[in-house]
């Protein structure tokens, strides 16, 4: 499928508008969908707001004098709206003896009609949830037309909350509806039932509640035995239980595994994984069966297994039905560049080898640094080479893309929304003219300083390339002091520029967020940054102000997916961090001897950074005690030097003591994996509330992309918290 436009020139055009006046009508069929009558109402009201007039909505065809919406009344003023290649999504525009018909096949294609009606020949455009640009004439006249489009994939989400609202959705097209989307009552009247994309995990489907104890044989690995025949039967009929309460239509059903590094392969799974050539294909089959067996009750759902992790190799061994899909998951990729870039061919290899499998790929990327949402994340011209290379394979159909999903405030989030949405449509488009005209629409007079900021920022990534991951720390080479006092300027001089234009300032205030965070978060070694490098550091002392007032106006609630609310880390962000003295183990070392990571780059799942006086700087990692969360991580290629021998690898931390006895749990450290690489710290150890440095029992330990830290709390009352405040490495000799 590709998007299509046909003009013609055999057509009348039509003057829908003259002198502030009409005489046209909006016909819609009176037993029209609630979809395409929502068309019709959409039409009236921007045309309306475009030129003041009226237009009135009939349930009767005219002979001419109308705009015509929805399948039955164009077929009756000859325009074929039933065209196979049209879908679900795909329209006509054309001018017929006097009439504008704007027709779908189905109701969905109609609606996006009247939207690309709206856009493309009015010049309306819905840049976010709350910001459209509706212009203002008096007079309407169009050329003859005669357009049909189609988009190029089938499904089209941008997962971020900027992405949710059911209007702005329609308006540009996007039609996917991930888990709750799919549920929202909008969305089903007014814009027609968009692709809903239903699914869960395996264990949810196998709940080891219910069955680790009788049958232990079941599990394995974190995950399933996914060739344990009682086990499908068992997923088969969960599955069926959910999609029984579904309505019976078109949709995607994922089955997704536990989204941890580990999976059982042993036994027949790891026979035929072996003959698959690929850690998933038990996985694969698992899915396979599910699909064949619920075939005929639900003809109308592509079941997806998940190519992700451990599961993203093809494998050779598994005969997808005409039902099934993968969803092809590349989190490992290098963000800063494209999946076409060397860093990313074994992305590409492996998307092609799914794509001689099946016929439904679905490419679920990532569009936000997940760990810090409102964290400069330059990857905007990446993505947007992405959505082309995807559309060069016909098997790609679906694409997801995931960013800050649970908090309005992202960085750029809604630039993503808007850019991606046309991208899906129409992968012929070219990026650099509609982050432009965003830029334009959104900004306004800040727009030339925000395209400069967003130059420099991919320029430092390019400059100071590492890679960018979708847990990127905000220590990474690219945020430096220079670039980051450039963007301080540029951002300035925005704000400047949009006073007296209270919805443009406010647009350029939120793309400040990015910078305020940075700069507060990692201010110390910012500023010794600045002072080595005889940079004038501004030392703005209203910027901690600046950032709070500025996140309320932008609805931020989180700064990241697991790592706390916004109201936390404002705690955080007070305390002016310090230059962490070197560790005792340390002292006396060259600086190439030994390395450190502090809290803020740890990577954070249900753990917060917290202010703490007793920390090396001034904040460290907090945990809650009864958690059951690994949920303090840090990357051994981000701690240990890539190919520079052997190192013993230490962590610093302390507990606020809860009721467990001298030699209960406080906190667990380890690196992962193997499961086995733990070490138990008990509270008569760090009773007293003090740091207390342990090295880790699996010492020495090298760079290894593959491998990381991690610490966790008992998942008891035996302590209140626990906080990590650094992990460090010191050369072996």
């Amino acid at each position: 499928m590709c998007c299509v436009f046909f003009g013609g020139t055999a057509m009348a055009g039509v003057d829908l508008v003259k002198d502030g006046k009409t005489d046209y009508v909006i016909a819609v069929d009176g037993k029209a969908e609630p979809a395409e009558k929502n068309a019709a109402l959409e039409l009236s009201e921007f045309l309306q707001q475009i030129t003041g007039v009226r237009f009135k909505i009939v349930n009767e065809l005219q002979a001419s004098k109308s705009i015509v919406v929805g399948k039955a009344f164009a077929e009756s003023k000859g325009v074929a709206a039933s065209l196979p290649q049209l879908g679900d999504d795909g329209f006509v525009i054309k001018t017929v003896d006097g009439n504008l018909i704007i027709t779908g096949a189905g109701p969905r294609g109609t609606l996006y009609g009247a939207y690309a009606f709206l856009g493309k020949y009015l010049g309306c455009r819905w840049y976010s949830w709350d910001c459209s640009m509706i212009p203002s004439r008096k007079d309407i006249s169009l050329p003859d037309i005669n357009d049909l489009e189609i988009p190029r994939f089938k499904y089209r989400e941008v997962f971020n909350k900027e992405g949710e609202d059911a209007d702005f959705c329609a308006r540009n097209m996007l039609n996917g509806q991930l888990g709750h989307r799919s549920t929202k009552s909008t969305l089903l009247a007014k814009h027609g039932w968009g692709m809903c994309n239903y699914g869960t995990d395996v264990l949810s489907l196998v709940n080891p509640k219910v069955y680790q104890k009788k049958h232990p044989e079941y599990f394995g690995g974190g995950q399933l035995q996914f060739m344990n025949e009682q086990a499908r039967k068992i997923a088969t009929l969960s599955v069926d239980d959910i999609l029984s309460t579904k309505p019976k239509r078109a949709c995607i059903f994922g089955i997704a595994h536990m989204d941890i590094g580990s999976f059982y392969n042993g036994g027949a799974d790891g026979e035929f994984n072996k003959a698959g050539g690929s850690s998933g294909a038990a996985l694969m089959d698992f899915t396979r069966e599910i699909a064949e067996k619920l075939a005929k009750d639900y003809p109308d759902v592509v079941f997806t297994g998940e190519a992700y992790l451990w599961s993203r190799k093809p494998c050779s061994n598994v005969k997808f039905p005409p039902n099934m899909g993968v969803c092809f998951a590349p989190i490992e990729s290098d963000f800063s560049l494209p999946f076409s870039a060397p860093a990313n061919k074994n992305i590409v290899e492996e998307l092609d080898g799914w794509c001689k499998i099946t016929d439904h790929v679905r490419v679920w990327t990532y569009i936000t640094n997940f760990g810090h949402y409102v964290q400069p994340h330059p990857n905007l011209y990446a993505m947007c080479e992405d959505i082309k290379l995807l559309a060069a394979r016909p098997q790609v159909d679906q694409v997801f893309c995931q960013g800050a999903y649970h908090s309005l405030g992202g960085e750029f989030a809604a630039l993503r929304a808007w850019v991606l949405a046309r991208l899906m449509w129409n992968p012929a488009l070219k990026a650099d003219d509609l982050i432009r005209e965003f830029a334009d629409g959104y900004y306004g007079p800040g727009a030339p300083m925000v395209m400069k900021y967003i130059e420099i920022l991919h320029k430092s990534m390019e400059d100071n390339h590492s890679k960018l991951a979708c847990k990127t720390a905000p220590t990474e080479p690219y945020l430096n002091a220079k670039m980051l006092i450039e963007a301080d300027a540029l951002f300035q001089e925005a704000e400047k520029a949009c006073v007296g234009k209270p919805e443009y300032l406010k647009h350029v205030q939120i793309a400040r967020i990015p910078v305020d965070y940075i700069m507060l978060l990692n201010q110390a070694n910012l500023r010794k940054q600045a002072e080595d490098a005889k940079l004038t550091w501004p030392e703005d002392k209203g910027r901690y102000a600046r950032f709070a007032q500025y996140a309320d106006i932008a609805k931020l609630t989180s700064v990241g997916e697991s790592s706390g609310s916004l109201a936390v880390m404002l705690e955080a962000l007070k305390v002016e961090r310090k230059i962490a003295a070197p560790p005792r183990e340390c002292e006396g070392l060259a600086r190439n001897e030994w390395v450190e990571v502090q809290d803020i780059s740890f990577k954070l799942c249900g753990a917060n950074i917290v202010p703490d006086s007793k920390a090396s700087d001034g904040g460290a990692a907090m945990m809650k005690g009864n958690s059951a969360t690994w949920g303090i991580q840090a990357s051994l290629q981000n701690i240990i030097p890539e190919g520079d021998g052997q190192w013993d690898l230490y962590a610093v931390g302390r507990i606020d003591k809860g009721n467990g006895a001298a030699d209960a749990t406080a906190f667990n450290l380890g690196v992962y994996p193997p499961f086995a690489d733990t070490m138990k710290v008990k509270v008569g150890e760090v009773e007293d509330g003090e740091y207390h440095t342990f090295k880790l029992s699996k010492s020495p330990y090298v760079y290894d992309a593959g491998k990381a830290f991690w610490a966790a709390p008992p998942n008891s009352d035996a302590i209140k918290a626990f906080y990590i405040d650094r992990v460090f490495a010191v050369r072996r000799k």
